[in-house]
């Protein structure tokens, strides 16, 4: 990891470093400038134990918006790929984020911490489909769920409205 910085100390005493460039992590924190405090307030009072770890947490007050909503066929939907990642995800154009008390974090445990993989405001949700870590229930829920587009960076040459899975 080349651009590996440090950013935590979890309650139990583990180091939480991020890639700051070539990560998920890295997107989310550069779309979102309160993201990283709140990360670390979280992490800071938080106990992390196994290999790969991914949990959401009601902080206990609105800190942001999120992106993630339930969508019908009166949803304008298009996909993108964002930075970063080689997969599409689904957005909608209609729709408005909605504030949520929520945050979600993904680490992934190395010999001397663990790395913030991804971190979001909002829920966790199954990863989209094609995704390595995909599960049984990824394509059923974003087949009536998607992101509202605008926030995240996305790669313009991937644009389409075809569903590509």
């Amino acid at each position: 990891m080349k651009s590996r910085k440090s950013i935590a100390t979890t309650r139990n005493g583990y180091e939480v470093f991020v890639d700051t460039v070539g990560s998920h992590a890295a997107t989310h924190l550069a779309d979102d400038s309160d993201l990283l405090g709140l990360v670390v307030e979280l992490l800071s009072r938080t106990d992390i134990h196994g290999e790969n770890v991914a949990f959401e947490k009601n902080m206990g007050r609105v800190i942001g918006e999120m992106d993630l909503v339930e969508t019908d066929d009166t949803d304008e939907i298009i996909y993108a790929k964002r930075v970063n990642r080689e997969n599409y995800t689904r957005f909608v154009r209609n729709r408005e984020r909605a504030p949520t008390q929520y945050l979600t974090i993904i680490l992934k445990k190395h010999d001397d911490g663990y790395e913030l993989w991804s971190a979001w405001i909002g829920r966790l949700v199954p990863p989209f489909p094609g995704d390595d870590h995909e599960r049984p229930e990824s394509k059923d829920f974003w087949a009536s769920h998607a992101l509202v587009w605008g926030k995240q960076s996305t790669r313009k040459e991937t644009i389409t409205d075809i569903q590509p899975w």
